[in-house]
């Protein structure tokens, strides 16, 4: 095994553990033993939608005529929602 500088056995144990199961899945992560095995057949599931993404699509969407819009690193924090107000 080839030794690099500041690894650890540990270090090269997770290492090696990372490539033997990345060795196992296809490019979206699904395990080739079983996805693979045509005694299966797969449904998907319906699809949900994540709030994050939405505000991040908005946002990056908002700022696409800008000129330096390809340089723009856009992030997210996360707020409480306000609460709705009480009907009387």
């Amino acid at each position: 095994m080839v030794s690099v500088p500041g690894w650890t056995s540990d270090d090269r144990a997770w290492a090696l553990g990372l490539t033997e199961y990345e060795a196992t899945r296809c490019p979206r992560g699904h395990n080739l033993a079983e996805s693979l095995d045509k005694e299966w057949k797969w449904i998907p599931d319906p699809p949900v939608v994540c709030f994050a993404c939405v505000a991040l699509d908005n946002t990056v969407k908002a700022y696409e005529n800008h000129p330096e819009h390809r340089a723009m690193l856009h992030s997210l924090h996360k707020v409480p929602r306000p609460k709705p107000k009480k009907r009387r």
